[in-house]
């Protein structure tokens, strides 16, 4: 497989040996349609470019085509620690002893710093 070159959109590049196995890869089970993606979650930009195989999927990224752009929305951020605990104490409750999940979590937060 040729290189890829860099990302059109944000520059990203992914030749590196960690990069490239989540960013070229089969889009169906029989291997007929091949698709390089710049991860999102890498800190790509989304770019999508399809190929009939993987030379042709990365042959259509190296000349700039994008067929689709993939986004993601990131949730609401808490505020902080406590508000972020609130949010999800009910998917927790069979882990708290006395009720209080905060105050666990601060006093084993402070055991660490001794």
């Amino acid at each position: 497989m040729s290189s890829l070159e860099i990302c059109c959109v944000c520059g990203k590049d992914w030749n590196a040996p960690s990069d490239i196995i989540d960013t070229v890869y089969p889009d169906s089970r029989d291997f007929s349609v091949w698709k390089v993606i710049c991860q999102l979650h890498n800190a790509g930009c989304g770019r999508v470019v399809y190929g009939d195989d993987k030379k042709d999927a990365v042959r259509r990224w190296n000349k700039g085509k994008t067929d689709e752009m993939e986004t993601w929305q990131a949730p609401d951020q808490p505020k902080n620690l406590k508000q972020a605990l609130d949010d999800i104490r009910g998917d927790l409750s069979p882990l708290r002893k006395d009720g209080n999940l905060y105050d666990e979590l601060v006093d084993l937060r402070d055991a660490g710093r001794k």
